[in-house]
């Protein structure tokens, strides 16, 4: 045999042995360890981001931005511990009257309480929270 012949069928039995041996390990091993794949944790599907927080004398405006596939309803905005009145607008600030941040938008929320002295912002829906945000 040549030389060129006997190295490339050397290659293609190391090549054969590898694969031979890796498929007998998977299927030894898999049922003690489970599957070797990584499972990626699935991220919360609400996935709100404070974009900006633009503070007043009596109100804060929080612009925020909604990467989930899903619109979530506000129900409470709490500043520390304190519960505080708002309202829910649209990009072109047109009033969300249910108090919905829709999905792969921009969402402004208003609350009618200064920040002043509070260091954490709290939205909830249905009693979890969706978002917090660390002064």
């Amino acid at each position: 045999m040549k030389k060129g012949l006997s190295t490339a069928l050397t290659s293609l039995i190391i090549l054969s042995l590898t694969i031979a041996s890796s498929t007998y390990l998977l299927a030894v091993f898999m049922p003690w360890f489970g599957s070797i794949t990584i499972i990626k944790a699935p991220r919360p599907s609400y996935e709100i981001d404070f974009i900006s927080i633009q503070e007043g004398t009596s109100s804060v405006e929080i612009l925020l931005y909604n990467n989930g596939p899903t619109s979530w309803k506000v129900d409470e905005v709490i500043f520390d511990n304190v519960s505080v009145p708002f309202t829910v607008k649209f990009a072109n600030l047109t009033e969300s009257n249910d108090k919905m941040i829709l999905p792969n938008g921009l969402t402004i929320l208003v609350a009618t309480a200064p920040l002043s002295g509070y260091d954490v912002i709290y939205l909830k829906s249905e009693g979890k929270i969706l978002v917090f945000y660390k002064i």
